[in-house]
């Protein structure tokens, strides 16, 4: 099974830095107002008004904090704190973008249409999202799975 969730410790250490900062929601276990995202459609709605509350002055820097549950956002490689407190884990923002951008062009023409060199980007950015040893492989159904975790996991990449 192919996951992005981070070892305990690594967990453990930015729920520590969570807890312990300004921002934080007791309450709602959340980093700043806790957001409840509707999916209509497969589009995201957020009433406009919670993302308002959320965005504060962190020095002198205007962020949206993100609303997440913490014990959740904690888990995967690809999370980071928006305002910079702990960053992603074995990849960047870039490497998400082209990972996005590689699981859908191959989706939209196919692997077997897909050049090798797409093909070995996807297996290795997925390797290091994941920090495990993506093998490639032939068959379609694996494939197909391969590009649906990637789909899903970059979806705050669009």
């Amino acid at each position: 099974m192919i996951t992005a969730i981070l070892p305990t410790q690594v967990q453990a250490a930015r729920i520590k830095i969570c807890h312990d900062c300004k921002f934080y929601k007791e309450q709602t276990n959340s980093c700043g107002t806790f957001i409840l995202a509707r999916l209509t459609d497969g589009q995201k709605e957020v009433t406009l008004s919670r993302v308002k509350d959320n965005t504060v002055t962190y020095y002198k820097k205007k962020i949206r904090l993100c609303g997440c549950k913490i014990s959740e956002k904690v888990k995967y490689a690809w999370a980071q704190c928006p305002a910079g407190k702990w960053p992603m884990e074995r990849v960047t923002i870039e490497d998400m973008e082209r990972l996005r951008e590689a699981a859908k062009e191959i989706e939209a023409v196919g692997s077997i249409h897909t050049s090798d060199a797409r093909m070995i980007e996807l297996y290795t950015l997925l390797s290091k999202l994941t920090g495990q040893n993506i093998q490639r492989t032939s068959c379609s159904s694996c494939i197909r799975d391969l590009i649906n975790f990637a789909l899903n996991s970059t979806k705050e990449f669009e």
